[in-house]
């Protein structure tokens, strides 16, 4: 299984995007995608906000791995923390 995509548009582009798929023990794996050129405006916050409510709409964990630094910094993650 996984969601909808849930997108920003700036006219006919997408510049942010998420979704998740199923993974076991009912987690919902988030994926999030925001334009380079448009990181550090909160769209990615928006569009993960949305995936998230829908994957707790559905009773799954919402959960994804914060690996490059400015999701670990957005999200509470500590520099260098895996």
């Amino acid at each position: 299984m996984q969601s909808e995509a849930f997108v920003i548009r700036d006219g006919d582009q997408v510049i942010a995007t998420a979704g998740y798929r199923l993974w076991p023990g009912s987690a919902a794996h988030l994926s999030v995608l925001t334009a380079l050129r448009r990181r550090g405006h909160g769209l990615a916050r928006a569009v993960a906000s949305a995936a998230v409510a829908d994957a707790l709409t559905h009773g799954l964990l919402p959960q994804w791995r914060a690996r490059p630094e400015p999701s670990r910094r957005s999200h509470g993650g500590k520099p260098g923390a895996e």
